[in-house]
């Protein structure tokens, strides 16, 4: 099974939300182990970069983009990515970013994994949305 991870995924873990941390670590640990093929869009890197910018934890956006590029292969943002990506954030009215993720698990006909109930909401008919919670009970 692919499944495309979202940024909040990652966050979850470097940010030690307690709520979230448990799954999203199992969910990155079967990842890591092969058992799930892990993708992420190429955007992660900057999202990442951005939410330690402004809180000046420059160190912490380091290790957590080292992090990502060992556990999970990277989506390009390529042309087809852009037109679909473009083209929900229209129709669909989502936000750049979330369009990018979305058209990205789409095109790679990979499961979009998030904790973002509104993105969920907005795509669950196009492409298949799920929790990390939702994806180790298979």
């Amino acid at each position: 099974m692919s499944i495309l991870i979202d940024t909040n995924i990652f966050l979850n873990l470097i940010r030690k939300e307690a709520a979230f941390i448990e799954s999203s670590e199992e969910l990155l640990k079967k990842v890591y182990e092969g058992e799930l093929k892990g993708l992420a869009a190429s955007i992660i890197f900057m999202e990442i970069r951005w939410v330690f910018h402004e809180k000046r934890e420059y160190g912490k956006a380091e290790k957590a983009v080292s992090l990502i590029d060992e556990i999970v292969e990277i989506v390009p943002l390529d042309a087809e990515i852009a037109k679909e990506a473009i083209d929900l954030k229209i129709d669909r009215r989502l936000e750049l970013l979330d369009s990018i993720h979305a058209a990205s698990a789409i095109m790679k006909n990979a499961t979009l994994v998030t904790r973002d109930k509104d993105l969920k909401r907005k795509v669950e008919d196009i492409v298949s949305v799920k929790t990390p919670d939702e994806i180790l009970k298979k």
